[in-house]
């Protein structure tokens, strides 16, 4: 599909006026565009032409006239037949004018009733009223200029994010409404998200869990009635296992996740400081509320893990923890969680300071106790964000249904695939 003969264009998207790679001492030009190649899978594909605005210097210069009533701007444009009657363009006369003309008569007299035939004045050739708002602008071409990148409520924080407008164009120029539109690193949805716009069945796939969650919030805060399905994510304990075993990071997203919360660890290396995952709440006079989520995709578990996420939660000044097992907890470790007592300040009655929350109890429905959510329009505190600097801040601010999260990445796509 993609070799030397199903090539067509190389585009270039201009998606910002200046960049810092031009800064001095970097030794380069600065880098404001991008390169789209533009592949076809067969000698037949679908294609619908785009069009871009006419230059106001051209509409200055060629759509003079106004129409008096409507204020509506046109042009004049010729209406003879070029080629005469080796071209097979009619010869008849029209408002006392006799030449070859581009139209048959009928079409002559269509126009002549719908006023759209001017004879300047007597003895000139006529010629035809063309409307500006009735033209659809310059065709597209391969340098594409007018599309800037995302910004404002619409940037999610992805620094290969691409707008909505750059996707809809792409596809609105190479499918029909209804077609099936596939994105395999489908990253924040973006062309997702665009694909649901303008009417395109679509299927993206991205190997992080976090990505999904976030082209979930998306697509539902934007599009409340749409309908997709998510493949790949844990249903049953065994596939819970099988996915422990495959990414050991990717069940702890999935986990945190599961459990609640709204930010998860950003790198898959290092150190997690015994946090991999945060769910925050309001917490009445009390202020902004913090639950620490530790997760154990093991096996073999033990009442030294609970101690563990119990000094987490000190040293982090968090109101309380939710340790995840993968296996069935122990009695020393249910007994290490009680001697953690309740929250000590809390405006949602008593609240257990450490909860152990099985995979298997949240897969059949019994999840931990939670204050309300949802969570507060803010970030981690500055404080808290320097105490932990693993943490992705990925789902905040909250705004209803709508999570505007801040940064991401792009990886294979061998975990989960959504479909609408």
């Amino acid at each position: 599909m993609f070799g030397p003969s199903s090539f067509r264009t190389e585009i270039s998207w201009r998606r910002q006026s200046a960049h810092n790679d031009a800064k001095q001492g970097r030794k380069q030009y600065g880098n404001v565009r991008d390169t789209i190649l533009f592949y076809i899978k067969s000698d037949k594909w679908k294609w619908n032409t785009q069009y871009t605005p006419y230059d106001p210097e051209y509409v200055r210069d060629f759509y003079k006239y106004r129409e008096p009533g409507t204020g509506r701007a046109y042009r004049l444009s010729d209406l003879t037949g070029p080629g005469g009657a080796a071209k097979g363009n009619p010869f008849y006369e029209v408002l006392g004018i006799k030449r070859h003309w581009r139209f048959s008569r009928e079409k002559m007299d269509l126009l002549i009733s719908q006023g759209r035939v001017v004879q300047t004045k007597p003895g000139t050739v006529p010629a035809q009223k063309r409307y500006l708002d009735e033209m659809p602008g310059v065709a597209l071409q391969n340098d594409w200029s007018d599309i800037r990148a995302a910004s404002g409520k619409e940037a999610l924080g992805y620094p290969t994010q691409k707008p909505l407008s750059l996707l809809e164009r792409i596809i609105q120029a190479s499918s029909d409404p209804g077609d099936v539109v596939l994105d395999p690193f489908c990253g924040c949805g973006t062309t997702v998200e665009a694909a649901e716009r303008i009417g395109r069945q679509w299927i993206g796939i991205d190997v992080t869990h976090y990505a999904i969650t976030l082209i979930e919030a998306r697509l539902k805060a934007n599009h409340p009635k749409v309908s997709f399905s998510v493949h790949g994510r844990p249903v049953d304990l065994a596939s819970a296992r099988d996915l422990a075993r495959r990414d050991k990071h990717q069940f702890q997203w999935w986990a945190a996740w599961r459990v609640g919360a709204q930010t998860y660890r950003e790198e898959k290396r290092g150190a997690d400081r015994g946090i991999d995952g945060n769910i925050l709440y309001k917490n009445g006079p009390y202020g902004d509320g913090r639950i620490i989520v530790s997760v154990k995709g093991g096996e073999h578990v033990g009442a030294q893990m609970v101690r563990d996420l119990r000094g987490v939660i000190e040293r982090e000044e968090a109101e309380m923890g939710i340790l995840v097992s993968l296996a069935e907890a122990t009695q020393p470790m249910i007994r290490e969680a009680a001697d953690a007592g309740f929250v000590m300040r809390s405006a949602h009655g008593r609240l257990p300071r450490i909860q152990i929350a099985t995979i298997a109890d949240m897969l059949s429905g019994r999840m931990p106790k939670l204050p309300p959510l949802p969570i507060p329009e803010r970030k981690l505190t500055a404080s808290v964000r320097r105490k932990d600097k693993d943490q992705l801040e990925l789902l905040l601010p909250f705004d209803g249904e709508k999570v505007i999260p801040t940064k991401g990445v792009f990886v294979d796509p061998r975990f989960v695939t959504l479909t609408g």
